[in-house]
């Protein structure tokens, strides 16, 4: 399966990996989906462009034989990786959560708006920023002690 999205970068952080893990999490469950099945699972992942060139490729990249456990085994281990996948969406969701919250944080900074006039700054870039910077003035909000 993961061979088959090799291609695309970022890997797992791509809502497109995730999805069709979810439609294909062992190799006997991906034998093969149907075109509607993965074009449903590219558009679930928000992607708009390019569907159906896509979905015809990921087919023709779920065809060939692969390497099989006995099927108590294989069956064990997809439910593992789709606990596994959970769990890595539920922190993927927390680290946007975050994310959101420094940026709403953050615009209440007193020195934000001199802080964003940066060159490459950026709300979710800020906390990096201030933790390295020396030239916080002391007593500020963010001074170090």
């Amino acid at each position: 399966m993961l061979a088959a999205c090799a291609s695309w970068d970022k890997g797992l952080c791509r809502p497109e990996v995730r999805e069709l893990l979810k439609l294909v999490p062992t190799p006997t469950r991906a034998a093969p989906p149907t075109r509607p099945q993965i074009t449903a699972a590219l558009k679930r992942a928000g992607r708009k462009r390019g569907i159906e060139a896509e979905a015809e490729r990921l087919r023709e990249a779920f065809r060939p034989d692969w390497a099989h456990q006995p099927p108590l085994v294989e069956d064990a281990l997809g439910r593992q990786m789709l606990a596994l996948l959970d769990q890595f969406m539920a922190a993927c969701a927390a680290a946007d959560e975050l994310a959101q919250a420094v940026e709403e944080a953050f615009s209440q900074h007193p020195d934000a708006e001199i802080i964003l006039s940066f060159q490459a700054s950026a709300p979710s870039s800020v906390p990096v920023c201030l933790l390295r910077s020396e030239t916080i003035a002391p007593g500020s909000p963010t001074s170090v002690a």
